[in-house]
């Protein structure tokens, strides 16, 4: 584990720590999902990312807890460097996939991408059933309260399990990798590069959503692992949890044609 090969512990809770762990969890995850989990390796290649990720992740939250004790006027300072850690993680991951899955040779790629496939495909369904259609609140809705129903889970399992939005996350992140690996692998650079910015609009957005939802449980967990309630965390976790909310809705409306 990253935490044990490094001699300045300080380092640890560096964003390049976090980037760096999130390419190398995944990429060795990779390797163990093929080799241990070959029928399955698609899931596996996730949930054991997620596993490795687990204890670097959890010991962010109780420093932050413990630096919250301390001085609980150092809620904005926490928070930023929360931020910063997290989204450090998730760019690593989302390297990290995009690696595995440009170097694995065929077979194994179709194998360890095939669930992010059948998302993709599911995806597409969606947009493929709203395209032609004119604006209305039907599609709006359908994919609203999908999304919603993902954050709020996002939400849940952090809460619960300290880290479970990590795991939702890291499965955006692999969806996202098998993407781009499927249109700069079957297109030309250009055609590749324009279908991709074709979902940006909407897709950065639900993706924020599904991040803010990440921190707010994280931030739930850090404020239960506290000796004492800090007022102003809890006052900025419900601003987070409604900010989420707001990208949700604002992406469902521009995947759906209403924006």
């Amino acid at each position: 584990m990253i935490e044990y090969l490094l001699q300045d512990r300080s380092k640890l809770y560096s964003p390049l720590i976090f980037f760096m762990a999130g390419i190398v969890y995944t990429f060795i995850s990779a390797i163990l999902a093929i080799v241990l989990f070959p029928s399955s390796a698609s899931t596996a290649h996730v949930l054991l990312t997620t596993v490795a990720a687990a204890p670097i992740i959890f010991r962010a939250v109780t420093v932050g807890a413990h630096i919250l004790d301390r001085f609980p006027e150092e809620v904005v300072t926490v928070q930023s460097w929360f931020w910063f850690v997290y989204f450090a993680y998730l760019l690593g991951a989302i390297l990290g996939f995009q690696l595995s899955y440009f170097v694995t040779p065929e077979p194994l790629r179709s194998v360890i991408l095939q669930d992010q496939m059948r998302e993709l495909h599911l995806i597409e369904g969606v947009r493929a059933e709203i395209t032609g259609m004119a604006a209305s609140p039907a599609p709006f809705w359908k994919i609203l309260t999908n999304n919603l129903r993902v954050y709020l889970l996002s939400i849940l399992l952090s809460f619960v399990y300290g880290t479970g939005g990590v795991l939702l996350l890291n499965w955006n992140s692999s969806v996202i990798a098998a993407l781009f690996t499927r249109e700069f692998l079957s297109k030309d650079p250009l055609h590749a590069l324009m279908s991709v910015l074709g979902i940006l609009p909407h897709g950065i957005l639900e993706f924020l959503g599904y991040f803010m939802g990440g921190i707010t449980g994280i931030f739930i967990g850090v404020a239960i692992v506290q000796e004492g309630w800090n007022k102003r965390l809890l006052r900025d976790v419900v601003l987070f949890f409604f900010l989420g909310v707001a990208f949700i809705v604002i992406g469902a409306a521009i995947e759906s044609g209403l924006l």
